[in-house]
């Protein structure tokens, strides 16, 4: 009998900081679920890590200017402008539907009319990542060595040290 008191006592005493730790979060007006994500970073605005266009755009200005870019190539920077800010825009707007599903919308969005939505705006990106991709190829042929290597530089460090990142 004495065992089953030791038992008893100590399960209760495993049982009290779980508890504990229940009722702060519903003091503090978390459900379930929000109090397990409640450390996780906030994702509701583009980040540049997931964004790899968005942060290809914002060095665009500065990228074109340390290039020196001249005549012909001037001509091939042009489009790859446009695409990449287009691929900017493409990522942007993924990120606005999917913020538009917490407001309330009539009718109110179902499982098929979303991943239908996702689905589409996933071929249209791959179509803009084409162009993008197409446009640098031009854009590359037509560089020295020494500004292509500075091309390849930023393109990359666009990504792994973004601006404007937290």
């Amino acid at each position: 009998m004495r065992n089953v008191a030791f038992a008893a006592l100590g399960l209760a005493a495993m049982l009290v900081p779980l508890a504990d730790c229940s009722a702060q979060d519903s003091r503090h007006g978390f459900t379930r679920e929000q109090a397990r994500n409640r450390d996780r970073s906030d994702d509701s605005r583009p980040e540049a890590a997931s964004d790899p266009f968005s942060s290809l755009e914002r060095e665009l200005i500065s990228l074109q200017d340390d290039l020196k870019l001249h005549g012909d190539q001037l001509e091939a920077w042009s489009p790859f402008e446009r695409d990449v800010r287009a691929a900017a825009e493409a990522e942007q707007e993924r990120h606005r539907r999917i913020l538009a599903l917490r407001e309330k919308s009539d009718p109110p969005a179902t499982a098929a009319s979303l991943l239908g939505a996702l689905a589409e705006h996933d071929r249209k990106e791959a179509e803009a990542s084409a162009r993008v991709e197409s446009d640098l190829r031009v854009l590359a042929a037509r560089l020295d060595t020494a500004q292509r290597a500075m091309l390849d530089r930023r393109v990359i460090q666009s990504q792994t040290e973004p601006l404007g990142s937290r």
